[in-house]
């Protein structure tokens, strides 16, 4: 196994080229738990997948998510985006185009 090649930070911060920007979705980007709408929605429609719902929690978060992800279709347009993080991602668009 070879060794992951190093990265000069330093050189990267120096470097004129655009930096990729990363924004964590709940709680930052979006004002709320994207999980927790998307069961809340999901049981909201189906009541009797309580159980499924258990059941992924059970195998853990990851399998939740899947399993909530796979019969939850969210609206994106309806989420409670924070303004400032929003503001914040488009500064850093338009700075880099």
């Amino acid at each position: 196994m070879s060794a992951a090649p190093s990265l000069d930070f330093e050189e990267l911060y120096q470097s004129s080229k655009p930096k990729p920007l990363f924004a964590a979705v709940d709680g930052t980007l979006v004002r709320s738990d994207v999980l927790v709408a998307s069961a809340s929605a999901d049981l909201g429609r189906v009541p009797w997948r309580l159980e499924s719902l258990f059941s992924a929690m059970r195998q853990g978060k990851a399998a939740l998510k899947d399993e909530t992800a796979a019969r939850t279709t969210i609206d994106v347009f309806l989420l409670p985006y924070d303004e400032d993080a929003v503001s914040l991602i488009r500064q850093s668009q338009a700075a880099n185009t």
